[in-house]
């Protein structure tokens, strides 16, 4: 599902207000859990914000290659893939989720090329044009290195603060202590958040299921945001709340886990609930 982004001329009230009126977002979370999500998204926005999105020229002339091949041969590429291929034949700025994706597709179909077709322009020779070709690989492989330094920068702003006084929360009545120690330590969380824990944990596996290293787990995302929940009381971003920080850990687990690396290289501490194959794993679970 995609989640609302910030359009230029909004200002950050008008974006929430529009991101938590948003149907689908209406539809599919409970109102504490939308204003997270909509508030970590601004956040994400804000940092990005003058990162280039426009496809280059190069991109945009093999874009349209890839177009002409398909309108004359009828086949290639899906009609998202296609509606894309027109954006970036026309130069059009992408969104930060369509460089993540555009990155994604690259990155699993490079090997296209060795297939029987490539010299054939084949579908996945029209595709991979239709994306930017080579020059789009290159540009969104920049792109998404600069998306994660700044998104680097903004996460080092200010994260040290601690709860106020009257936020901060030793220990858990529903919780006991050890719960958040391992996968399956039976942590009990409201059912909005882990509707919210499964969606990512969907999402997630959808993509990146059938590589055991990548897999992700319930119990594990349960453990994380548990983790991140507490650890608010000792530090987090001014503005945020402790649901608001504690999704944030989790989506950067899911980051570590998708990529085989953090996007902060400090980012450790929850290693231990990776599984067995991924190359982060803790060396005592393995």
């Amino acid at each position: 599902m995609p989640i609302p982004t910030k359009n230029i001329d909004e200002t950050n009230e008008e974006f929430i207000e529009r991101c938590m009126a948003d149907d689908t977002m209406v539809e599919e979370y409970e109102d504490d859990q939308r204003l997270a999500i909509c508030s970590l998204q601004l956040e994400e926005d804000r940092a990005l914000e003058d990162i280039n999105t426009k496809p280059t020229q190069e991109m945009a002339d093999e874009a349209a290659q890839g177009l002409e091949w398909r309108e004359e041969f009828g086949r290639g590429g899906t009609e998202v893939g296609v509606a894309r291929a027109r954006d970036i034949k026309n130069r059009v700025n992408l969104s930060i989720e369509t460089i993540k994706r555009m990155y994604s597709y690259f990155s699993r179909h490079e090997v296209d090329k060795e297939g029987s077709t490539w010299e054939e322009q084949g579908k996945g020779w029209q595709s991979w044009h239709g994306w930017g070709g080579d020059a789009g690989f290159r540009w969104a492989r920049v792109t998404v290195a600069q998306l994660d330094a700044k998104k680097g920068d903004a996460e080092k702003t200010g994260a040290s603060t601690p709860a106020k006084p009257s936020e901060r929360i030793t220990g858990s009545r529903r919780n006991p202590e050890g719960t958040a120690s391992g996968k399956r330590g039976g942590i009990e969380i409201s059912k909005e958040t882990e509707a919210a824990l499964e969606k990512k944990r969907d999402e997630h596996n959808e993509e990146h299921g059938d590589d055991p290293a990548k897999k992700a787990d319930l119990g594990a995302l349960k453990a994380v945001f548990r983790r991140g929940a507490g650890a608010f009381s000792v530090s987090h971003r001014p503005g945020m709340t402790r649901n608001q920080w504690a999704l944030g850990r989790v989506n950067a687990y899911l980051y570590l886990l998708r990529n085989g690396r953090p996007e902060r290289a400090s980012y450790t501490t929850d290693n231990d609930l990776l599984p067995e194959e991924h190359a982060k794993a803790s060396k005592e679970d393995k």
